[in-house]
């Protein structure tokens, strides 16, 4: 043997899509493992080393071109009983012949093609001499060293190998377990409770004489096996499915057949021919192996492995999470920062039991922005329900369990009662879920009705449309994307990188790109998330940032409180633990919650997106020159637009539409959401005029309002920890309330009509040291991945020409600080006298 007739022996494997690679000696000359999941590329196997190699190895359980797997028997001799070869003699007579080749100590390969992907199995090894090698597994092939081939044979190609290794060891007097233990090859033991799959529902209907028997041998060991009723409960639903046969299978037949189901623990599954047959592949299955379910989790070589663990390890150790967390964040989605980081708190909700803690997440973009991208990516490592789209009251009827999010493509008209559908709305944690009632027939043939819930799931959709139902609108969580070109540019930077990375990869250069490594990192911290039970013990100061003037704030409290909830999550290690993992927030955490959720909050609140905002800065710019007489003398006038009572015709929308680069039509989209915002009127004619109802910058300072008033955070911890005192007279000894007893009650200082200080005890608190644009985890710089801690403890910002006044004056962030120097100081910087 030389490297060319080993190269042309491997060809031969490669050029039919099988997965190869070089050993000496039984020893692997390239890193095999990721072969186990991922097509060899042309590449790859021109770089193998044939000069340093005695012999071949072939990757087993992988399908090649035609859809088939290598599978090989190998009847191995060492160390064995003459009882055990002997036993393993008859198993290969019992077996279809194929191609054969003879191992180094004398024994036998019988190498197959297999349909169904087979399972390494050693169990007979010791009693049989037979082992089955398959998935995870390779075997090293003529004209290795030592190995030959006894025929002239190709590989047979058979359904099932192992099915076949199994009979021909019971044929031989070797109990063997099945294959399948449990219905439709799930792992799970427990029973079934789930809808019934469309195959069952179908055959549930009745069948003609000639499957009956067929039929009934699987209702029986479904009912029994599969969804473990008692048989007596069994046996009523084979009797009334019997009544809808043509004609009805005698009694004491049916009754042979289901005593048979309970003794033999019959299996069924995907491929059994019949129910096969009764398939609906247009109807969801939570039972049926799709391409998602089936999909095998990538195989990392060790190097890779151990990096993925490393970083993984990092984050969960990290005091904060989420800002452990960012840097992959930024690897797997550009820009974006404060949507992204609010989703990921958001989706959280679907690891959470309680159907109180469920949320409803919406994007909110023109097409193109990125939001089926921003739905993808965000949620990686949860159990997902993809759908395209309901048809109408599909929602009803859908299989929702063992999911942890609804993943809707398009919202497209759910929302809207005239659709019929609007029940997505129910889903959320206001009303946990719905009650479906329908008509089914009963045993006498008639008609009756029977309930059953569809419970509430995280869901997450998107929309182009800018009006929404009201009742739908309350209960989500509302994002606008970025649509700016900044934004545009970074995207195209980053899929440029990622290019450049992928061709890295394909040269051998790199293993992962960043995006794929960030990816694993990120699904796999998902994975093994578990929600902690958190309390808030300052939930009043925490809803009074809301507000109170806008109506809509009574659908956003319990929002507020479970995103805060949600957050904490991400940061245990900071919190103040109670008892059997109970969690108290603290003031530092909760505001950083906030900061996050700014943006979404004032949305929602407002009811302008920053679309509208892009709306209202070209109106400002519009200014039209027009010429009016003051006693009869001609004088230019400037016409603005952008102050109360201007209207805003179609001409006006059509400049509009040209500066932000929208169509009039989309303009109107956006004056009809202001007007149903009350922000405009309409005289209701076609084309419509609409009236500002206020000055564009006095509508500016109204959304903003919410903003300002979460963002000042000056006196935000004070009061935080003064209405946690009152927790004191349940005996909490929480640090964050300070070593003494009791705290100051804080006092009113003399301000600014209007505004309210507190004087707060000094060193009894910490503070989180945000700046004024949100807690941006992206300012910080992770080098090497090495995940920087933050710091426990922090000094809060004091008013020094304050202290001057004999009154102490305290700050969350320096920016608070500077204002209240600004407006109240007239002192223009900290500077070090302040």
């Amino acid at each position: 043997m030389n490297a060319a007739e080993l190269k042309a022996a491997a060809e031969a494997y490669h050029n039919i899509g099988f997965n190869v690679f070089t050993i000496k000696g039984k020893q692997p000359l390239a890193k095999w493992e990721k072969w186990q999941s991922e097509r060899q590329t042309q590449q790859e196997f021109n770089s193998l080393n044939f000069n340093d190699a005695d012999g071949l190895g072939v990757i087993c359980g992988t399908k090649n071109n035609d859809g088939l797997y290598l599978a090989v028997v190998d009847f191995d001799l060492k160390n064995l009983s003459p009882e055990a070869v002997e036993k393993g003699n008859q198993v290969l007579k019992e077996l279809p012949i194929t191609a054969i080749e003879e191992t180094p100590s004398k024994g036998q390969h019988w190498i197959y093609y297999t349909h169904q992907k087979p399972r390494t199995v050693k169990t007979f090894h010791n009693e049989a001499a037979v082992e089955l090698l398959g998935e995870h597994c390779y075997c090293a092939m003529a004209p290795s060293q030592g190995y030959k081939r006894l025929n002239d044979n190709t590989p047979t190609v058979v359904q099932d190998l192992e099915d076949l290794l199994y009979d021909a060891l019971y044929k031989v007097g070797i109990k063997a377990e099945e294959k399948n233990a449990t219905w439709f090859d799930r792992k799970e033991t427990a029973a079934f409770k789930g809808e019934h799959p469309p195959c069952i529902r179908e055959l549930l209907k009745g069948v003609n004489e000639g499957l009956r028997n067929e039929v009934a041998i699987r209702l029986s060991a479904y009912f029994v096996n599969f969804r473990q009723l008692e048989p007596k409960k069994a046996k009523v639903q084979l009797e009334f499915w019997n009544k809808l046969n043509n004609p009805k299978l005698p009694t004491q037949e049916l009754n042979d057949i289901f005593s048979s189901a309970i003794k033999g623990k019959y299996v069924f599954g995907c491929a059994d021919p019949i129910l096969k047959k009764h398939c609906n592949e247009n109807v969801f299955c939570a039972l049926r192996k799709t391409e998602n379910q089936t999909q095998e989790k990538p195989v990392f070589d060790d190097a890779t492995e151990a990096a993925l663990n490393a970083e993984l390890q990092k984050i969960l150790d990290a005091e904060n999470q989420l800002e452990a967390l960012s840097p992959h964040l930024d690897n797997i989605l550009t820009g974006e920062e404060n949507t992204k980081k609010a989703v990921v708190v958001l989706n959280l909700s679907g690891k959470c039991k309680q159907a109180e803690m469920k949320q409803i997440i919406l994007f909110k973009a023109t097409e193109g922005a990125g939001k089926s991208t921003l739905m993808r990516v965000l949620t990686r490592g949860y159990k997902v329900k993809d759908v395209g789209r309901f048809s109408e009251h599909a929602l009803d009827y859908t299989n929702l369990e063992g999911f942890e999010i609804l993943s809707l493509k398009e919202l497209g008209a759910m929302d809207q009662e005239t659709q019929g559908v609007s029940t997505v709305k129910f889903l959320s944690s206001d009303d946990q879920g719905y009650v479906v009632e329908v008509t089914v027939k009963n045993e006498k043939g008639g008609f009756t009705t029977e309930q059953h819930k569809i419970p509430a799931i995280t869901t997450i959709s998107s929309t182009t449309r800018l009006l929404l139902d009201p009742q739908f609108e309350r209960r989500a969580w509302l994002f606008g994307l970025d649509e700016t070109p900044e934004q545009t540019r970074k995207i195209a930077q980053w899929l440029a990188k990622q290019e450049k990375q992928k061709a890295e990869k394909a040269l051998g250069l790199r293993t992962l790109t960043d995006e794929e490594f960030s990816s694993e990192v990120y699904s796999r911290f998902i994975e093994q998330f578990e929600p902690k039970n958190i309390l808030i013990l300052f939930p009043q100061t925490l809803l009074n940032t809301l507000g109170f003037e806008v109506l809509r704030v009574r659908g956003d409290m319990a929002k507020l409180l479970t995103f805060v909830k949600l957050y904490a999550m991400l940061n245990v290690k900071r919190l103040e633990k109670l008892n059997n993992d109970v969690y108290a927030l603290t003031p530092t955490v909760a505001i950083e919650a906030l900061k996050i959720a700014l943006s979404p909050l004032s949305a929602m609140l407002s009811k302008v997106d920053s679309r509208t905002k892009a709306v209202f800065n070209a109106l400002k710019e519009i200014v039209e020159i027009k010429e009016k007489y003051v006693d009869k003398e001609p004088i230019e006038e400037e016409i603005a637009y952008s102050v109360k009572g201007s209207e805003i015709t179609k001409k006006i929308r059509e400049k509009i539409a040209v500066k932000i680069g929208k169509s009039e039509r989309t303009i109107r989209a956006f004056f009809s959401q202001l007007e149903a915002s009350g922000y405009v009127s309409s005289d209701q004619k076609k084309p419509k005029t609409y009236t500002l109802l206020y000055d564009v910058e006095e509508i500016e300072r109204k959304t903003s309002g919410i903003l300002d008033k979460i963002k000042s955070a000056d006196n935000l911890i004070a009061e935080m920890v003064k209405e946690a005192q009152e927790w004191r007279k349940h005996g909490l000894e929480i640090s964050f309330l300070g070593n003494e007893k009791k705290l100051p009650t804080p006092e009113p200082v003399e301000g600014v009509e209007g505004e309210k200080f507190f004087t707060v005890p000094e060193n009894k608190i910490s503070n989180p040291n945000l700046s004024d644009s949100g807690f941006s985890f992206g300012e910080r710089q992770v080098e090497n991945r090495q995940i920087q801690k933050l710091p426990k403890d922090f000094s809060l910002f004091y008013c020094k020409l304050c202290e001057k006044a004999n009154r102490t004056m305290v700050f969350a962030t320096k920016t608070d600080l500077e204002i209240h120097l600004t407006n109240y100081h007239n002192h223009p910087e900290h500077g070090d006298d302040a």
